[in-house]
């Protein structure tokens, strides 16, 4: 354990170069957003310990540390309560992020056993949580538990669409479960299995996608067809009903998505022609 004359030491130290060490901490900050909460915490007491002995020899200065203090944590406030006003109450997910509405529709088709779903990393522990113990995804964010070359092979399909069907027909995949969006990455498989006649598309809100596989026994001669006007309309409708009273949330989902799929299939996005004034 330190002695007293260590910390007083150090703390001599903290007065005499706080300037250096807040500098040193913001280039942290800087690197990473998680760093930020470093910064904010050290920030505060380096600028008291350096600014308090200054503010001392000014006549009056007693308030102004308190003053700043005050308005700062006003002026916090009021912004964290206008953005709180742009979001989603805490018992929603966070939009674009995980396939609530897809595994909705995965629960109405009331599949018998355990089903076998390929999904992306991100989906795939959102599936677990919802849909243990009868969804089994072909991975998840837990990559310690898998191989190296697992992994590999789980980005080589979906960097390489051609060579999905095989795995398919090895793992007997019966659904498929993948964002167009954050990431992109799954766009080209997402756009191949839209064009594959053995499988149908039974669920999109233009960022999550789930797909059926003509070996289930939920496979319907007809899917969802996304390069048609009226199904952007529909979905555009359904994103107004949802995220209508959040304006920056609803005009970031109608970018995302289907935007990204026309685009990818050569086509222009739909949504000039969506414009739901009636949501």
């Amino acid at each position: 354990m330190k002695p007293i004359s260590q910390f007083d030491e150090d703390y001599a130290n903290i007065r005499g170069h706080g300037e250096n060490h807040l500098t040193d901490i913001l280039g942290l900050a800087l690197l990473a957003n998680r760093n930020i909460l470093l910064f904010d915490w050290v920030a505060g007491p380096m600028l008291a310990l350096n600014l308090g002995p200054l503010l001392a020899r000014v006549r009056g200065a007693r308030w102004v540390l308190p003053a700043v203090a005050v308005a700062g944590l006003g002026s916090v406030a009021l912004h964290r309560q206008l953005a709180a006003r742009q979001e989603l109450p805490l018992s929603e997910p966070a939009p674009f992020r995980v396939p609530d509405r897809a595994m909705d529709q995965l629960a109405r088709l009331e599949l018998a056993g355990t089903v076998r779903v390929f999904t992306s990393v991100r989906y795939g522990g959102y599936a677990i949580w919802r849909g243990t113990p009868k969804v089994r995804p072909t991975i998840d964010g837990r990559l310690v538990l898998r191989s190296a070359a697992r992994f590999a092979e789980h980005l080589d399909l979906v960097d390489r669409p051609a060579l999905f069907e095989d795995y398919r027909r090895h793992h007997r995949l019966q659904l498929a479960l993948l964002p167009t969006a954050f990431p992109e990455r799954y766009l080209p498989l997402v756009v191949q299995l839209h064009r594959d006649p053995a499988w149908r598309l039974v669920y999109t809100d233009g960022t999550q996608t789930l797909f059926v596989h003509r070996t289930c026994p939920r496979f319907t001669a007809a899917g969802i067809d996304l390069g048609a006007a009226a199904t952007v309309r529909g979905i555009s409708a359904e994103l107004g009903r949802r995220f209508g009273e959040r304006p920056e949330v609803l005009a970031q989902a109608r970018q995302v998505g289907l935007v990204a799929v026309a685009r990818h299939r050569g086509e222009p996005p739909a949504w000039e022609d969506a414009n739901p004034a009636a949501t």
